[in-house]
């Protein structure tokens, strides 16, 4: 009886080991899938376009996941019109989960729809996840010229620090 006690104890222990190392490793795998997925910048026809499409046009891109409602992406959109300028040879993409009327709002208030290199488009959450493998936000990804990944940032992030690699 004890014998069978033991021998069922240490069934459920390598059962439970095994799951456990299981889901750790289905976890890196999806992990190196989406690290291999946003090293290239995707196509423009994944996003949901409000007015004109992005372009991949031999320029800097850099994506950013933001929400009309965050105060850290207010700060980075209110930075990057400031400094206009310094971003004026870089695509950027503002993509969202927020509805259309509201990333429309978010792009006029903060002067973006006047910007002729910033395209604002939507994407479900699901999307983002499935693309990038993040929906963190604010969430930035530059990409240079040949459309590889140059840089990720998760949350608040400084116009130096972006401005430091369109170098």
């Amino acid at each position: 009886m004890k014998k069978k006690i033991l021998f069922l104890l240490v069934a459920i222990i390598i059962a439970v080991v095994a799951y456990f190392g299981f889901q750790s490793f289905q976890t890196i795998k999806e992990k190196e899938v989406f690290s291999a997925q946003i090293k290239h910048l995707p196509e423009p026809s994944v996003f949901s376009w409000l007015g004109k499409a992005g372009l991949k046009n031999q320029q800097k891109t850099i994506v950013l996941f933001f929400h009309p409602e965050c105060e850290h992406c207010q700060y980075e959109a209110k930075t990057i019109v400031q400094q206009k300028e310094a971003f004026k040879d870089v695509n950027l993409w503002w993509v969202s989960i927020a509805d259309t009327v509201a990333v429309k709002a978010f792009s006029k208030q903060y002067g973006l729809d006047k910007l002729s290199n910033a395209y604002m488009a939507t994407l479900p959450a699901e999307k983002i996840i499935s693309t990038f493998g993040s929906s963190a936000i604010p969430h930035l990804f530059i990409y240079d010229e040949q459309e590889n990944l140059l840089k990720e940032f998760k949350g608040e992030t400084k116009v130096e620090a972006l401005l430091k690699y369109l170098k």
